[in-house]
Protein backbone atom coordinates (compact mmCIF):
# COMPACT_ATOMS: atom_id res chain seq x y z
CA UNK A 1 0.00 0.00 0.00
CA UNK A 2 2.95 2.52 0.77
CA UNK A 3 4.56 1.54 -2.29
CA UNK A 4 1.51 2.51 -4.67
CA UNK A 5 1.05 5.81 -2.40
CA UNK A 6 5.24 6.62 -3.26
CA UNK A 7 4.19 5.71 -7.36
CA UNK A 8 1.24 7.93 -6.98
CA UNK A 9 3.04 10.67 -5.18
CA UNK A 10 5.67 10.47 -7.97
CA UNK A 11 3.49 10.48 -10.68
CA UNK A 12 1.70 13.51 -9.75
CA UNK A 13 4.73 15.25 -8.74
CA UNK A 14 6.18 14.13 -12.53
CA UNK A 15 3.19 15.43 -13.97
CA UNK A 16 2.40 18.42 -11.91
CA UNK A 17 6.21 19.74 -13.11
CA UNK A 18 5.41 18.99 -16.69
CA UNK A 19 2.19 20.97 -16.75
CA UNK A 20 4.27 23.55 -14.99
CA UNK A 21 7.40 23.78 -17.66
CA UNK A 22 4.34 23.34 -20.22
CA UNK A 23 2.92 26.40 -18.92
CA UNK A 24 6.39 28.28 -18.97
CA UNK A 25 7.36 27.43 -22.09
CA UNK A 26 3.30 28.37 -24.02
CA UNK A 27 4.06 31.66 -22.00
CA UNK A 28 7.08 32.34 -23.08
CA UNK A 29 5.79 31.41 -26.82
CA UNK A 30 2.47 33.70 -26.19
CA UNK A 31 5.38 36.75 -25.19
CA UNK A 32 7.71 36.12 -27.80
CA UNK A 33 4.72 36.14 -30.27
CA UNK A 34 2.93 39.18 -29.10
CA UNK A 35 6.43 40.76 -28.90
CA UNK A 36 6.96 40.04 -32.53
CA UNK A 37 3.49 41.34 -33.62
CA UNK A 38 3.97 44.63 -32.14
CA UNK A 39 7.06 45.12 -34.09
CA UNK A 40 5.72 44.17 -37.11
CA UNK A 41 2.57 46.76 -36.87
CA UNK A 42 5.79 49.37 -36.18
CA UNK A 43 7.65 48.55 -38.87
CA UNK A 44 4.63 48.21 -41.34
CA UNK A 45 3.80 52.11 -40.36
CA UNK A 46 7.85 53.15 -40.65
CA UNK A 47 7.39 51.66 -44.05
CA UNK A 48 4.51 53.23 -44.76
CA UNK A 49 5.98 56.53 -43.82
CA UNK A 50 8.94 56.32 -46.18
CA UNK A 51 6.62 54.78 -49.19
CA UNK A 52 4.86 58.20 -48.93
CA UNK A 53 7.66 60.10 -48.92
CA UNK A 54 8.82 58.90 -51.93
CA UNK A 55 5.98 58.95 -53.67
CA UNK A 56 5.55 62.15 -53.19
CA UNK A 57 9.17 62.76 -54.02
CA UNK A 58 8.52 60.81 -57.27
CA UNK A 59 5.41 62.76 -58.20
CA UNK A 60 7.51 65.70 -57.71
CA UNK A 61 10.20 64.70 -60.09
CA UNK A 62 7.46 63.79 -62.88
CA UNK A 63 6.18 66.89 -62.56
CA UNK A 64 9.55 68.94 -63.26
CA UNK A 65 10.40 65.74 -65.78
CA UNK A 66 7.29 67.20 -67.99
CA UNK A 67 7.85 70.91 -67.36
CA UNK A 68 11.18 70.36 -69.43
CA UNK A 69 9.60 68.05 -71.54
CA UNK A 70 7.00 70.94 -72.38
CA UNK A 71 9.99 73.45 -72.83
CA UNK A 72 12.05 71.50 -75.71
CA UNK A 73 10.68 73.15 -79.18
CA UNK A 74 12.37 72.80 -82.21
CA UNK A 75 13.72 75.90 -81.97
CA UNK A 76 16.06 75.21 -79.00
CA UNK A 77 16.51 71.68 -80.42
CA UNK A 78 18.14 73.15 -83.20
CA UNK A 79 19.93 75.36 -80.70
CA UNK A 80 21.27 72.54 -78.97
CA UNK A 81 22.61 71.08 -82.46
CA UNK A 82 19.78 68.80 -83.46
CA UNK A 83 18.77 68.51 -87.15
CA UNK A 84 16.19 67.23 -88.98
CA UNK A 85 16.11 63.62 -90.43
CA UNK A 86 16.53 63.42 -94.21
CA UNK A 87 15.45 60.09 -95.42
CA UNK A 88 15.06 57.18 -92.66
CA UNK A 89 15.68 53.59 -93.87
CA UNK A 90 14.58 50.57 -91.47
CA UNK A 91 15.70 47.03 -91.50
CA UNK A 92 13.54 44.05 -92.23
CA UNK A 93 12.78 41.54 -89.37
CA UNK A 94 11.46 38.99 -92.04
CA UNK A 95 13.75 35.57 -91.89
CA UNK A 96 16.22 35.16 -94.69
CA UNK A 97 14.53 32.30 -96.16
CA UNK A 98 11.41 34.46 -96.68
CA UNK A 99 13.37 37.55 -98.15
CA UNK A 100 15.97 35.21 -100.37
CA UNK A 101 13.90 34.01 -103.78
CA UNK A 102 14.07 30.01 -105.18
CA UNK A 103 15.43 31.59 -108.49
CA UNK A 104 18.67 33.02 -106.61
CA UNK A 105 18.92 29.87 -104.59
CA UNK A 106 19.21 27.92 -107.95
CA UNK A 107 22.67 30.04 -109.31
Amino acid sequence: MVKELVKCDTLEKRLIIGLVVAIVVLGGLYVYLVNETVRNVVLRREVEREMSAHASTVSDLELAHLGLKNAVTRERAHELGFRELGLVTYVSREPLALVASPSSAQR
